[in-house]
């Protein structure tokens, strides 16, 4: 059986007087294999399109070739079922 678990990690900004203050910035998400969490090239689409808005990339990140989160949310969708209006069908 292949352990289809997600390992994580959170990266925690340091704190800042302007963080005392009050507006701090927000941990961010990444597999614990994450190449490099500030990259958009180690994240797929997703986590490049949510680094890019400056947000969490909620661990859309890198793995070889592979996003293991996208992969594990295609995995729970199941297989695709044909668009009955599709005329290629």
């Amino acid at each position: 059986m292949v352990d289809a678990r997600l390992r994580w990690r959170v990266l925690v900004p340091a704190m800042t007087r302007a963080d005392q203050a009050g507006t701090t910035r927000p941990w961010t998400w990444h597999l614990a294999d994450c190449a490099a969490p500030h990259r958009a090239d180690a994240h797929c689409a997703e986590g490049g399109r949510l680094l890019a808005a400056a947000t969490d990339p909620d661990g859309h990140c890198l793995s070889g070739d592979t996003c293991p989160r996208c992969a594990a949310t295609d995995r729970l969708a199941g297989p695709s079922q044909p668009d009955p209006g599709d005329p290629e069908r």
